[in-house]
């Protein structure tokens, strides 16, 4: 889901463009999303992967690319019963959110 979350930022943080076609809707419903992550970067990892989850469903219908060769410009692997790495999160996330 790590994995996920990220290779659709890096999306939109390498194609400028994407957005260019979105209506100003589309494009807040997408900014909403990234902001729940924000807020819940201090709560629980529940929270924050439901709010993650709900970015990666966004991106999704908004149809804005295939993750897939974006994805792997990132390489996570968290052991299992770490924590979520919450600095990393937030700060792909603040570097997205100044593309709106």
């Amino acid at each position: 889901m790590l994995e996920e979350y990220y290779s659709r930022l890096a999306i939109l943080n390498t194609n400028p463009d994407a957005l260019n076609d979105k209506t100003d809707e589309d494009k807040t419903k997408l900014k909403s999303a990234l902001d729940k992550v924000t807020n819940n970067l201090e709560g629980s990892d529940d929270d924050l992967r439901e709010a993650m989850n709900e970015f990666i469903t966004t991106f999704d219908e908004l149809g804005l690319g295939e993750a897939g060769e974006a994805g792997k410009t990132r390489s996570l692997s968290l052991k299992k019963g770490t924590n979520l790495p919450r600095q990393l999160i937030n700060d792909v996330t603040i570097m997205t959110l100044k593309k709106f």
